[in-house]
């Protein structure tokens, strides 16, 4: 038996034994180990724990042994230095190092005084008896070929940037990484009845006309309004001073865990044979330094049988949200915007359009103030999926931005089509399928793989007759014949395939062909990125056939375009 697997068989086998020992008996494993080599520590105790201070070959480590822990913490501190402007690049190496890494992880500190970053790795190691050293010594190598590794991960990726500009790849990677996560959230799944859909609303001032539209696309003149806080009983019948009304005002007056109770009575059409209200609950949430929370909840009610109507399932418009009033006073935050605004076009003017945030590279060449203030403020509601609220600012941005688009650059074109596609996102989320289709369409020959993926989830969620078609000739565009062998598809097409082919099952779902459906859902089991898929549309297939006899039970076993 050689002394690795002699190693490994303490380390499999005697784990027990160290746990058992106390942190004293643990400490004098290694102070033998580290005099053997030559290593002279220095001890202390801090809150029962045993740490040594130590060099080694020229780096200066800290071991630290814990109870009740039969692992030994090891640091190897500083190990490299950089300013404060290459935190992004830092970050990015560090993650690239962990995913790659084993035991050793390589962390970062920041220190505010110098503008500096520190580059730390850190391991960990058994302390069984007679073995001790090795072990010991074999981490410490890898954590200088950690260091080693680091340092030129840094200085080939910091030269490359500062040649050609380069975007940070982190940053670009969670971008996408956050732009698919929405867009699956896009994808409808079939829900049970009674589950509400969730969603954000303008936020202040929550004018109940505004509130109506954009959440539930009521366009009517209003009847009625009355207004429930307890016992108290407000009502108003000026259709006019009703969508100016401020509920959140109102709800202020309540204390947390209280409710306010709002029915809204729609004036009925000429044509109409059926009359819906709107009913409305709110309920204080708490609130902190910078906002109040309310918990509210919209539901369209058949005046006649007091059923939902309108729509498919009653998830479709029974709305359940949290809404926010703003402490922060109006100018500090248009300065702050101001401040933004200036920065971003002043830092794309020397070329450093790499360190923005999102929000400012769209604004960065916008020399109107309405403008840039529309998308900035929209676009921060956007990607904090407030989708209803940030459709205001945008469709401001959108009407403004449109007459020029002509003389627009290459850059201001892809600020203006960020809008379009943040629009469309928007109305999609808070099903308004017509609108989305609209403003999606606007962006279908870019051929981009996240416009269309909107695009084709605003029109299968409707149940657009050009759905099928064209999630068909999709697929077949992105048939993996049509890719080389030895590279493959490409990560971002086998991502779009996937959704592609959860879109054509939920198709077949809508249309009653559920043997279809059950044959690619069972293929799609084996597969991480569709499981969950898979699992929820199964389940829905067995709930519509056990409680509907009737349901059509498709014997075509169609499959997918492979």
């Amino acid at each position: 038996m050689n002394l690795w697997q002699k190693i490994f068989k303490q380390q499999t086998q005697n784990v027990p034994h160290v746990l058992s020992e106390d942190v004293p008996s643990r400490a004098q494993n290694v102070e033998q180990a580290l005099t053997s080599l030559n290593i002279k520590a220095e001890w202390n105790d801090e809150e029962g724990d045993r740490v040594a201070n130590y060099d080694y070959q020229n780096g200066h480590f800290q071991l630290r042994i814990e109870k009740n822990n039969p692992y030994v913490r090891l640091l190897y501190p500083f190990v490299y230095t950089t300013k404060m402007d290459n935190l992004q690049l830092v970050r990015h190496i560090c993650n690239e190092s962990n995913i790659n890494g084993d035991n050793e992880k390589v962390v970062y500190s920041t220190n505010g005084e110098k503008s500096e970053i520190d580059i730390h790795v850190l391991s960990s190691i058994l302390a069984l008896p007679d073995v001790v050293e090795p072990v010991l010594v074999r981490a410490m190598g890898r954590m200088f070929g950690w260091q080693n590794a680091f340092v030129r991960r840094f200085e080939q990726l910091l030269k490359q940037s500062e040649s050609d500009k380069a975007r940070d790849p982190e940053r670009h990677k969670q971008e996408w990484a956050r732009e698919l996560s929405l867009m699956r959230e896009a994808e409808l799944f079939h829900q049970p009845q009674g589950n509400l859909r969730t969603a954000e609303p303008p936020r202040e001032p929550l004018l109940l006309g505004e509130l109506l539209r954009t959440v539930l696309g009521v366009e009517k003149p209003f009847q009625r309004l009355t207004v429930w806080i307890g016992q108290q009983r407000e009502v108003e019948e000026r259709s006019e001073r009703i969508a100016k009304y401020d509920l959140l005002a109102k709800g202020r007056q309540l204390n947390r865990g209280d409710y306010l109770m709002a029915m809204v009575e729609l004036q009925p059409t000429e044509h109409e044979e059926r009359r819906y209200d709107v009913s409305i609950a709110l309920k204080a949430d708490g609130e902190d330094e910078q906002a109040a929370y309310f918990r509210m909840s919209c539901h369209k009610v058949d005046n006649e049988t007091a059923a939902s109507v309108g729509y498919q399932t009653n998830a479709d418009d029974a709305i359940s949200f949290v809404v926010a009033c703003d402490k922060r006073d109006a100018k500090l935050r248009h300065d702050e915007f101001r401040y933004m605004w200036k920065e971003a076009v002043e830092m794309h003017k020397k070329g450093e359009d790499d360190q923005m945030t999102e929000e400012q590279r769209l604004v960065c060449e916008i020399m109107d103030e309405n403008v840039a203030g529309f998308i900035y403020r929209g676009t921060r509601l956007f990607l904090q999926k407030r989708f209803a609220e940030a459709l205001v600012p945008l469709e401001h941005a959108f009407q403004l931005m449109q007459p020029g688009y002509d003389s627009y650059s290459a850059s201001m074109k892809d600020a203006f089509f960020e809008v379009v596609y943040h629009i469309g996102f928007c109305h999609c989320e808070l099903r308004h399928f017509a609108q989305a289709a609209y403003y999606l369409d606007i962006l279908m020959p870019l051929h981009r793989i996240n416009y269309t993926m909107e695009y084709i989830n605003s029109l299968c969620n409707s149940g657009d007759v050009r759905a099928e078609n064209i999630v068909n000739e999709l697929l077949m565009q992105t048939d993996p014949k049509r890719y080389d062998e030895e590279e493959g598809v490409p990560p971002q097409v086998a991502g779009f395939r996937n959704f592609l082919r959860r879109r054509k099952v939920y198709l077949y779902i809508e249309k009653g062909k559920f043997a279809a459906a059950r044959s690619n859902l069972r293929e799609m089991l084996n597969e991480p990125e569709n499981a969950d898929f898979a699992i929820q549309e199964l389940a829905y297939i067995k709930q519509q056939e056990e409680n509907n006899p009737d349901a059509r039970k498709d014997t075509d076993e169609e499959k997918l375009p492979s």
